[in-house]
């Protein structure tokens, strides 16, 4: 990490081998808040998010998924890697209480997020450009009749987190993301029940600078 005043970058052990994760720190930190990036990300290039949470008053605690930048890569289930999201989870404990800790994801993060926030129920979530069910998501952008269920080393489908959940789940979404359709991320908020609580980016695609413009303000409203 370069961001901040100080990071630190270190692996523990996961499900088929090392992950690795990272904290950008800043003094006087109002609590940390763990990312789940998205599926073009790793530790490498997230230097933006550390930025923009150290200016909200926050730590940057994230990791990379089996695969991704540093992280031993192997054949992983579903279940694998929302274990290796747990044991990231437990580690960072051992630097943060948990009632300063803060759950947010990106993109195919999101589905990741909530399996961590299920478990650990002590603040709301924050979810960018979320979806129902990764499967949903690879149906929405290839051609019927390709066997989507499987492709997916793991669907993700985020009804079985939320159904544990009892805090708020706050999200925002794009109004022109082609990648994660809008109509997942309703889909989402429907099956939640008034749990979730959405805000519509007009104009936003899945990466616009708009999108994380607006990302910035509303955590600034969120976040104690």
């Amino acid at each position: 990490p370069t961001a901040g005043d100080s990071g630190s970058q270190a692996f523990i052990n996961g499900s088929c081998g090392k992950i690795n994760f990272a904290i950008w720190r800043i003094t006087n930190a109002k609590g940390t808040i763990m990312m789940s990036h998205g599926n073009g990300e790793s530790l490498a290039s997230i230097n933006d998010y550390a930025y923009a949470f150290h200016n909200l008053g926050y730590n940057l605690m994230a990791w990379d998924y089996a695969g991704y930048g540093r992280s031993t890569d192997c054949w992983f289930s579903q279940n694998d890697l929302v274990a290796d999201a747990e044991n990231a989870y437990q580690w960072l404990t051992t630097q943060e209480k948990p009632e300063k800790i803060f759950i947010f994801g990106y993109s195919v993060g999101t589905g990741i997020a909530l399996s961590v926030a299920a478990h650990h129920q002590q603040n709301p979530v924050f979810l960018v450009a979320a979806y129902d069910a990764l499967t949903n998501v690879a149906k929405d952008n290839i051609l019927p009749l390709v066997p989507i269920q499987l492709m997916m080393r793991y669907p993700l489908d985020t009804a079985q987190f939320i159904e544990q959940m009892h805090q708020p789940i706050y999200l925002i979404h794009g109004t022109d993301d082609k990648l994660i359709r809008p109509a997942r991320a309703q889909a989402l908020v429907d099956h939640a029940q008034g749990k979730a609580h959405i805000e519509w980016v007009k104009g936003a695609g899945h990466t616009d600078d708009a999108l994380f413009v607006y990302r910035n303000q509303w955590l600034k409203r969120l976040l104690p």
